[in-house]
């Protein structure tokens, strides 16, 4: 009976352990940044984009062992330009010259490592896969990462992605307009 007792016991510390933190998509968000060169002048454009879901799962350590978001590509929106200038780009973001969402609907973040950095600005550093527009690759940025119970919250730094890895090809077709391949992310995921 005692034997019993502790495999129970123990069965249930490992169903604790592994039951996975929500993430609350409200309170979360994905910022991005666009640059471009205007008659040699540089400018920018900040867009956000919103998370639909995901969860973060715990090891016996209490450490994240796993964890998934899905982004809604189809939320993609700019957020720094005039209400008529703001809807044309979030149009062109959407379409199949940018981010093509008809197609693409959402991008999912796999994590794949977290890694301490104490006594840093961030405290850690995420190795993750982005899948978007079709492709995947890995992508590695600081972050701070701070664990309370099962409530998870991690605040990236703004990191680049190159929009050429993910078969975002676009140039514009005015000679004085250059569009550069570096997409600028900042990542907030927060759970329950």
């Amino acid at each position: 009976m005692k034997k019993l007792t502790v495999i129970f016991f123990f069965l249930g510390v490992l169903v604790f352990a592994q039951k996975p933190s929500k993430v609350l998509p409200a309170s979360s968000s994905v910022q991005f940044w666009m640059h471009q060169v205007v008659d040699n002048e540089p400018s920018s454009n900040m867009g956000t984009i919103k998370v639909k879901s995901g969860k973060f799962t715990f090891g016996n350590n209490s450490k994240i062992e796993e964890g998934e978001v899905l982004l809604d590509m189809r939320s993609l929106t700019n957020s720094d330009l005039p209400a008529d200038e703001m809807a044309a780009l979030t149009k062109r973001l959407r379409s199949s010259d940018y981010f093509f969402v008809k197609k693409y609907p959402f991008a999912k973040f796999t994590l794949k490592k977290i890694e301490s950095r104490p006594n840093e600005e961030f405290n850690s550093i995420i190795w993750a896969d982005l899948s978007m527009h079709g492709r995947t690759h890995t992508i590695t940025f600081p972050a701070n990462v701070m664990v309370n119970g099962k409530k998870v919250s991690i605040e990236s730094d703004k990191f680049q992605l190159n929009r050429q890895d993910y078969d975002i090809f676009y140039r514009s077709s005015r000679p004085n307009i250059f569009i550069k391949d570096e997409i600028v992310f900042k990542l907030t995921f927060v759970t329950k």
